[in-house]
């Protein structure tokens, strides 16, 4: 039996067929990109090809909407965005150099945040600027999920780190968002920590009946099942929302809050590791019950958000995440963070037979705005090793033994970059930004020696999400310059 998933459909799926044959005949102005992709793997370059086009027809950059700029991330036809899709969406989304659509997308969920709906927002913001009439009636009857807040303040701090751009934090909704979600939101839904596993699943209710009062502050992304208080998700999305404070505290010089943000922070992975490991089936749950046992899968979003450290911890929950016993119980929404988690702790093999599924011609819902976005994400961030962090390019090679992959045109820190991957042995970066970067080339093995244009350079180890030991060097690239990285 499937696993019921929250969507952001809010319509059965046998409408599903009509609603993108509207979509794809409503589409104006969508956007162009540079971003492209070569391999001597037929099928990786087939996956690709299919999902750019794909997602821009999802973009809306040339329009008469109030909304613009801005990108589906909702069902196809309904011309929303909803604030989990954008949160997953917009890294691929900036590779592809919508970064003045992720920043107003991220801005009006920001500023929509209010005391009268507990420091919630907008679950789905429509191309005219107001909340989406598929979720939302009233300030008392209104879908949310509970998870979203900290998932898009993490999603604000990764476009932060890989545009550069200081707008995501500065800016005034921004500030705003940040404080109220840290205090307010956390004190309104009894999230603290010594709250957490005794707190009511459904809070401030305000009206006996209405459409969406049942709904209004679900503690988890999945609503298919009742049977809980709290979701593992929602614990992993705080984690690293706290995470992220800490961060932002540092860079508004406030160290003493900072240090308390991460000891939130620890607390809640604490709490997560003493409540939800399964010692029986050797994974995580995914929801917690004053009345019953922890049950279900919280493996994914706890991986994806970077929560567990223990290496037998995580092998645990990436061999469940890789069986047909979790496979067979999610949809292409969750399916769609797959590939990159894979990417991010080692299982390649696994990461490509996601990407292969999620991309084939006769899948199910490919169509979903999420899965493109997803893939191209994948690609730049999981299979390319690309990320920004400190301003500082970060490429590592994830691919299949001697496979060649290389990608062009990846929009970060306001120009794009090219990166080609000889195996694990050679990475090229050619810097088509406005000024010089700094690149972390980081190749697999700890004995590995590594030169920089054929001249011998110190290099440094570290280990990855996975466990895995690197070497890497920092090298910096000028405007314009093209260097090699290779191993010797």
């Amino acid at each position: 039996m499937r696993r019921a998933w929250i969507t952001c459909l809010g319509v059965p799926l046998s409408v599903l067929a009509i609603c993108i044959a509207t979509a794809q005949a409503q589409q104006t102005a969508a956007s162009s990109t540079t971003l492209r992709f070569t391999s001597s793997n037929p099928s990786l370059e087939k996956s690709f090809a299919w999902a750019v086009p794909q997602a821009l027809a999802y973009s809306h950059n040339m329009t008469s909407d109030a909304a613009e700029p801005w990108y589906e991330a909702a069902l196809p036809g309904r011309d929303a965005f909803c604030m989990r899709d954008v949160s997953h969406q917009a890294r691929g989304a900036a590779a592809l150099g919508l970064d003045k659509a992720n920043l107003n997308m991220l801005s009006r969920f920001a500023a929509a945040i209010a005391p009268e709906r507990d420091w919630a927002g907008y679950w789905e913001i429509d191309k005219d600027g107001k909340p989406s009439t598929a979720d939302y009636v009233s300030d008392e009857d209104f879908w949310y999920n509970l998870p979203a807040n900290f998932d898009m303040l993490d999603a604000i701090v990764r476009m932060w780190d890989w545009t550069g751009d200081n707008r995501y934090v500065d800016q005034p909704e921004m500030k705003r968002f940040f404080q109220k979600t840290a205090n307010e939101y956390v004190a309104a839904w009894d999230l603290q920590t010594d709250k957490l596993l005794q707190r009511d699943r459904i809070m401030h209710r305000r009206k006996a009946q209405g459409k969406f009062v049942d709904a209004r502050g679900i503690p988890s992304y999945t609503e298919g099942r009742k049977d809980f208080n709290l979701g593992v998700d929602l614990l992993a999305a705080k984690y690293r929302a706290f995470l992220d404070l800490s961060l932002l505290a540092a860079h508004y010089g406030q160290k003493q809050q900072g240090e308390s943000y991460r000891k939130i922070a620890e607390e809640t992975r604490h709490l997560i590791d003493e409540h939800t490991w399964l010692q029986d089936s050797r994974h995580y749950a995914g929801f917690l019950s004053p009345e019953s046992k922890p049950k279900g899968s919280g493996d994914m979003f706890l991986l994806y958000f970077g929560v567990l450290k223990d290496s037998e911890a995580k092998s645990g929950a990436l061999r469940y995440l890789g069986s047909q016993e979790y496979l067979n119980s999610i949809g292409i929404e969750e399916e769609s963070y797959l590939p990159d988690v894979f990417f991010r702790y080692g299982r390649i093999d696994a990461a490509y037979d996601r990407i292969a599924d999620l991309t084939r011609e006769t899948r199910e819902r490919r169509e979903y705005p999420e899965v493109s976005y997803g893939v191209i994400d994948s690609f730049v961030h999981g299979l390319m090793g690309i990320d920004v962090s400190s301003a500082a390019v970060t490429t590592l090679s994830r691919s299949k033994g001697e496979e060649e992959d290389a990608i062009y045109g990846v929009h970060l820190l306001g120009g794009t970059i090219d990166v080609k991957h000889v195996g694990h042995r050679s990475t090229t970066l050619t810097n088509h930004t406005e000024h010089a970067i700094v690149w972390r080339a980081a190749f697999s093995g700890p004995k590995t020696n590594l030169a920089v244009d054929g001249k011998a350079q110190a290099s440094r180890t570290t280990t990855t999400e996975g466990g895995e030991a690197i070497r890497y060097v920092l090298v910096r690239v000028s405007r314009g310059q093209s260097l090699t990285v290779n191993m010797r």
